[in-house]
């Protein structure tokens, strides 16, 4: 079938002159199965098994995953309605809750020690030149 695709006038051209220009139905099958077989060596780009939906989809959840949403906080969304807006929004609300938890130290001037402990901060202990040591309590 080769030389046909390629417009040659071959072995097959017996087949396609007998039957004035028409080829048999059970050919153009025959041939449209092995072109088909030979269909990813021919193309010069992949077909994709899933769609961009799909991978869209999987991305989205991936995502969640990675900034901290559990699997069933994940599957009680419907991703698949949440536009691209409200996505990020929900990446980014999900990342400073992360980070507002985050047990972490400061070290800050004792001037500034009182707005810091009225937010939650504790005290943790005093450095040299005016400066204390301050964690986020828990």
């Amino acid at each position: 079938y080769r030389q046909f695709w390629m417009g040659h006038k071959g072995d097959i051209e017996h087949r396609y002159t007998l039957n004035k220009g028409m080829l048999p139905l059970s050919v153009v099958e025959d041939m449209r199965r092995a072109y088909k077989k030979a269909q990813r060596f021919l193309q010069t780009t992949a077909e994709s098994e899933m769609d961009s939906e799909k991978v869209k989809l999987l991305f989205k959840k991936e995502l969640l995953l990675a900034v901290g949403y559990s699997q069933e906080e994940i599957e009680e969304m419907d991703l698949s309605e949440v536009s691209e807006d409200e996505f990020q929004k929900i990446v980014k609300e999900k990342l400073e809750e992360r980070k507002n938890n985050h047990s972490s130290q400061k070290v800050v001037t004792v001037s500034e020690l009182e707005r810091f402990l009225e937010e939650g901060w504790e005290f943790v202990a005093t450095l040299p030149g005016e400066k204390v040591v301050i964690k986020r309590s828990e």
